[in-house]
């Protein structure tokens, strides 16, 4: 259900979600079709990390997926473009839907260890 809030300035009104529906729409993002949601299934950081390899001759060092030519940068950037794990999915068989929750693991830990 989708609600309308009144803001104070010019009285225009917008649509808004609430959070409940927001995080429904979360949980289908990342649900396996067969399975149930992903995050019922994610195994250890760790575990999901190993995905991640830096290897000298692949990219210059990029950090990429399995040791294969995908960086692990360009999985962040089809995310980022609007692109739904299913579809990256479909143009990649080799990968596969850890390897993109490892993905997005790896960008929260360099983050997470930047300093303002």
């Amino acid at each position: 259900m989708v609600t309308q809030m009144e803001t104070r300035i010019g009285r225009s009104r917008r649509t808004v979600k609430p959070r409940a529906r927001l995080c429904q729409t979360v949980d289908a993002f990342w649900t396996y079709p067969d399975r149930g949601p992903l995050h019922s299934q994610t195994p250890p950081e760790d575990e999901l990390l190993r995905r991640i390899t830096v290897d000298p001759r692949i990219f210059g060092g990029k950090p990429v997926i399995r040791g294969r030519r995908l960086a692990v940068e360009h999985v962040l950037g089809m995310l980022a473009a609007g692109d739904r794990p299913d579809t990256i999915l479909q143009g990649y068989p080799w990968l596969e839907r850890e390897d993109i929750r490892a993905c997005l693991l790896y960008a929260r830990r360099l983050v997470g260890h930047e300093r303002g």
